[in-house]
């Protein structure tokens, strides 16, 4: 099914890696907010302090490592405007391509991963998430005056939804970025 789906969104060699990063526990990925930070300056950064990473070809805003690396001698203004996030995650949350204004409902946000880089693109986010805990930290990291937080569980009715009322709706049940696919193919 998984497969099906993105090809809908990517050729047939992408939509090999893109299977095959979710299955490869080594390479670690960052999400960039390129609203905050540009690329270059990032990877100048990166250069400067003898970090090595690549470019994965799935999406531009992505830099890759072949292992977790230390963020104490980056920059305040790059710690602060970067993250790590699964290729998987990335992907899912870049098939959602709101504009301005748009309104974006994140069922199931979790910690907010997904949400984050959703925010970069000026948008209206509803987050809805079941555990109080994840919620919790979602609002914490994710300050920002266009995010609504819901704290109830999305099987049951959602009395706050109207007909209509989102431009986009991301559902990642399994949590893409998480593992639960790696550990769980057969989903």
């Amino acid at each position: 099914k998984l497969f099906k789906l993105l090809s809908k969104s990517y050729n047939k060699e992408e939509v090999l890696n893109i299977t095959k990063s979710l299955f490869d526990s080594n390479i670690v990925y960052m999400a960039i907010d390129e609203t905050k930070i540009s690329m270059s300056d990032f990877l100048q950064e990166l250069k400067i302090n003898n970090i090595e990473y690549f470019l994965p070809k799935e999406l531009d805003d992505v830099v890759a490592f072949n292992k977790r690396i230390s963020l104490s001698k980056l920059s305040s203004e790059i710690k602060n405007n970067i993250w790590y996030m699964d290729l998987g995650s990335q992907l899912i949350a870049s098939l959602i391509k709101p504009v301005a204004a748009e309104k974006v409902l994140d069922l199931c946000c979790g910690k907010g991963i997904k949400s984050k880089y959703l925010a970069k693109y000026s948008t209206n986010l509803t987050l809805v998430e079941l555990d109080k805990r994840r919620i919790e930290h979602a609002k914490k990291w994710l300050n920002n005056k266009n995010i609504t937080f819901i704290n109830t569980d999305a099987t049951k009715k959602l009395n706050f939804l109207k007909e209509n009322d989102f431009d986009w709706i991301l559902l990642d049940v399994p949590c893409s970025g998480v593992g639960t696919i790696k550990r769980h193919p057969d989903l």
